[in-house]
């Protein structure tokens, strides 16, 4: 084999290499977002649209006065952070729109939410908002200590009491004895 040939077929197997890291290397690892961080933003974004679009369904159908201002409250503080999101996106310079349709899975639970039975709708919202908070906590508590974005570690950890403040509410919301 000459020189030449042991050449071209480094070449060709560089670039063989190359295409295949390109294949498998993941998709999300674009415009130097990590896997880890296009997750979050993911995440976050579905949770955050989740829980506009369920309180705004909550606020409509709730029979308790206090679930109707929660839900009031979780409309409000959702937006903001949705919009807070957006913001610690752009600041850490990532070309990456965070999802503004929810999944089927979230779009799924908010159609159950609209067609529970008028008798079960504040104990199955306050349910949800239990369930829907701990799981935001978890992702946010991971992402702070975790995260490999600055700023959107900073914003994991800003919303984090607030996200604890919300789970606290519901809770008591949820002791409270209801005849």
């Amino acid at each position: 084999m000459t020189k030449d040939q042991r050449i071209s077929i480094t070449v060709v197997s560089l670039a063989a290499v190359a295409v295949l890291a390109a294949i498998i290397y993941p998709v999300f690892a674009q415009n130097g977002v990590s896997g880890k961080t296009r997750d979050f933003i993911e995440k976050a974004a579905q949770g955050g649209l989740y829980e506009v679009r369920s309180n705004e369904v909550a606020l409509q159908r709730a029979q308790r006065g206090d679930v109707r201002s929660f839900a009031q409250k979780m409309i409000e503080d959702h937006t903001e952070a949705n919009q807070d999101l957006k913001t610690a996106i752009s600041q850490a310079g990532i070309a990456f729109e965070p999802p503004t349709v929810l999944d089927d899975a979230h779009q799924g639970k908010v159609k159950e939410l609209g067609e529970a039975d008028v008798e079960d709708i504040d104990e199955d919202y306050i349910e949800d908002q239990i369930e829907a908070h701990e799981k935001t906590i978890e992702l946010f508590e991971e992402y702070a200590e975790d995260g490999d974005n600055t700023h959107l570690q900073q914003f994991a950890s800003r919303t984090l009491p607030i996200l604890r403040g919300h789970e606290e509410m519901i809770k008591n919301i949820d002791e409270v004895e209801v005849e």
